[in-house]
């Protein structure tokens, strides 16, 4: 190794490590735009209400501060805790989005230029239950000389439907299906396993699934019991 790089060797070193130092602290000064996208954290609500209008899951924020600063970010993200009414209303509420909304980490300085959106809308109504009965779906009927004895039976024959009542209310009167069941290839009495289909993604069925009872004839051993022997009279 040349002399020159290693005469003076610790002091060299020292330089860099002063050179490194100066060098993060200028930068960290720097003041930067950012945009992050912010999760709004919403409360929580009783059990007997629900979001009908959701606002949403973060909200697009504009900073400008030092570098050095935006670094706890990373350590401690941001998020925007909304304040509006908890209660019912018909009508969907309009919430302008503020600063003092933002949760910030106590080592952050600087301004919030921005809000994407600067409104949320948010509408909460309640929550009911419903009973409705269960029609059950054949798909493909099952093959000759099989067929039907009588419309297959749900068990349990009623499930319980639980949503926004304002959904419910269109709901009165229905019935839950099952999805289309396939009965070729089978014989006799048979117990099969049906899913139902939920008719809006807002609403929970209980239980989702239902045994169906299926019951099958042989109408071929049917036409059997009536062929006369030969020679009857």
């Amino acid at each position: 190794m040349p002399d020159f790089l290693t005469r003076n060797l610790t002091v060299k070193v020292l330089a860099l490590l002063v050179a490194l130092f100066l060098w993060a602290v200028v930068n960290g000064q720097r003041e930067e735009l950012r945009q992050i996208d912010v999760p709004l954290v919403l409360p929580e609500l009783a059990d007997s209400l629900t979001y009908l209008e959701h606002p949403g899951e973060s909200v697009s924020v504009t900073f400008r501060a030092p570098a050095g600063r935006l670094f706890w970010f990373r350590l401690a993200p941001p998020v925007l805790a909304p304040v509006f009414s908890l209660s019912v209303t018909d009508t969907t509420q309009t919430v302008t989005v503020r600063q003092d909304f933002l949760d910030l980490p106590r080592q952050f300085e600087g301004s919030v230029l921005d809000f994407t959106p600067d409104f949320l809308r948010v509408r909460i109504g309640e929550m009911g239950e419903l009973e409705l009965p269960v029609l059950v779906e054949v798909g493909r009927s099952p093959l000759p000389p099989w067929r039907l004895r009588a419309q297959p039976r749900a068990l349990p024959g009623r499930v319980t439907v639980r949503g926004p009542l304002e959904i419910l209310e269109h709901m009165r009167n229905r019935r839950v299906h099952t999805e289309p069941l396939d009965l070729q290839g089978l014989e006799g009495i048979v117990v099969l396993e049906a899913e139902l289909i939920n008719p809006n993604p807002r609403l929970e069925i209980s239980p989702e699934r239902v045994e169906v009872e299926v019951l099958l004839e042989n109408t071929a051993a049917e036409a059997g019991d009536l062929d006369l022997p030969v020679g009857a009279p």
